[in-house]
């Protein structure tokens, strides 16, 4: 009867620190996700045009599959316009928050706001975006798939 008893303990630890550990995990994923959409967020309202190609590189180091794929095509393109039009921008973000956790994928919507600066308006005007930021963890890093933005 003892016996049966500390088994049932051992048992019931056992399964309760497994819970502790997936928990932990999750809380984990959880804060990753955050981080790394809140920067890419961060990195894509903030570029600079006398250092194009560091601004559009912040944005490829923390990209992956369709997402890094579009944007590596249309580089170029930016890297012309922000040189062009002497864009300077600098973004922040307001709030951010977890909608979906689901193993190795998150989606996370980030208000940010960003002051953009450019021939057109040398004072910098200020614009609010809201994103839904998609991503794919990848080797214990959590990467940009997809950027939307929202309405």
């Amino acid at each position: 009867m003892l016996v049966a008893l500390l088994v049932l303990a051992l048992a019931g630890g056992a399964v309760l620190l497994l819970q502790v550990r997936a928990a932990a995990r999750t809380e984990d994923d959880r804060t990753g996700a955050l981080q790394a959409a809140r920067q890419m967020v961060v990195n894509l309202m903030t570029l600079n045009h006398t250092a194009p190609q560091q601004s559009l590189d912040r944005v490829l180091q923390g990209s992956t599959g369709q997402f890094r794929e579009q944007f590596s095509t249309e580089a170029s393109a930016i890297k012309t316009v922000l040189q062009q039009a002497q864009v300077s921008s600098s973004g922040d973000v307001s709030e951010a928050g977890v909608a979906e956790l689901d193993g190795d994928t998150a989606t996370v919507l980030v208000a940010s706001t960003a002051t953009v600066k450019n021939s057109q308006a040398p004072q910098g005007e200020p614009r609010q975006y809201r994103m839904l930021v998609k991503l794919q963890k990848q080797s214990d890093a959590w990467l940009v798939s997809d950027v939307e933005f929202v309405p």
